[in-house]
């Protein structure tokens, strides 16, 4: 269970998990041949609460892999968000911050953003 690399760079959530709020965590992944990092399992819930910086991809395996990022929760990525599964980012205090140097598609937190950040070098959508 946990967090675990399945020797191809890709760290993969097998388990329910909670970042806790001292955490300060930064994935970066410098292989421009895989541009994934994390990949959630099927309906694996992440709820974080520290700061997590991913520079490339986090994926679900299915629309109901989840990530969380409660109210302390900071969240900066620099790739895709989640193209499959589900942000809650609505709890009051939390940040998600979208920092890529490339075209970057915002994900749809359902009951919104409480501090949405837009950085980086190009369009953010």
């Amino acid at each position: 269970g946990g967090i675990n690399n399945n020797n191809d760079r890709i760290f993969k959530i097998d388990n329910n998990i909670t970042i806790a709020e001292t955490a300060d965590l930064t994935f970066n992944q410098s292989d421009a041949d895989n541009p994934d990092m994390i990949q959630l399992s099927d309906n694996v819930i992440v709820t974080n609460l520290g700061s997590v910086t991913f520079n490339r991809n986090v994926f679900g395996q299915n629309f109901n892999s989840t990530w969380i990022n409660g109210p302390t929760g900071t969240l900066t990525i620099g790739g895709v968000l989640l193209q499959t599964g589900v942000l809650d980012a609505s709890a009051i205090g939390n940040t998600v911050n979208y920092n890529g140097n490339q075209a970057q598609l915002v994900k749809d937190s359902p009951d919104g953003y409480h501090n949405l950040q837009l950085t980086g070098s190009d369009v953010k959508r």
